[in-house]
């Protein structure tokens, strides 16, 4: 085979490998599957983190408006304290599984291809 032929053929194996990268991406965007961009993950990233802390952080003040209205015990600014590290553990927690949901998403469409 010359090497002219040769070179040919390479270049339509590209071409032929780049429509089908092309066409699997437009079907993805189609069907509402896109690969998730770092921005988009960031974003859940936070929302993760920051629904965590504002719900330990209202749970704790709860806590010791309700221990200051109705109790003997005056727990303020306990609460608050325990619930906001609680918040963060619970917010930690959740960015990790986030983690390896889009992990497993992505490494699924990693072998699909």
């Amino acid at each position: 085979m010359p090497p002219d032929e040769h070179d040919d053929l390479k270049r339509l194996g590209e071409r032929i490998a780049e429509a089908g990268r092309v066409r699997r991406e437009a079907a993805e965007k189609a069907a509402g599957k896109a690969s998730p961009t770092p921005a988009w993950i960031a974003i859940r990233f936070v929302a993760e983190m920051v629904a965590a802390l504002i719900v330990g952080g209202c749970i704790g003040w709860c806590v010791d408006w309700a221990f200051d209205h109705w109790s003997p015990w005056h727990t303020r600014p306990w609460g608050i304290v325990i619930f906001f590290v609680l918040g963060v553990i619970a917010g930690i927690k959740n960015v990790m599984a986030a983690a390896k949901e889009i992990n497993a998403e992505m490494a699924k469409r990693d072998s699909e291809k």
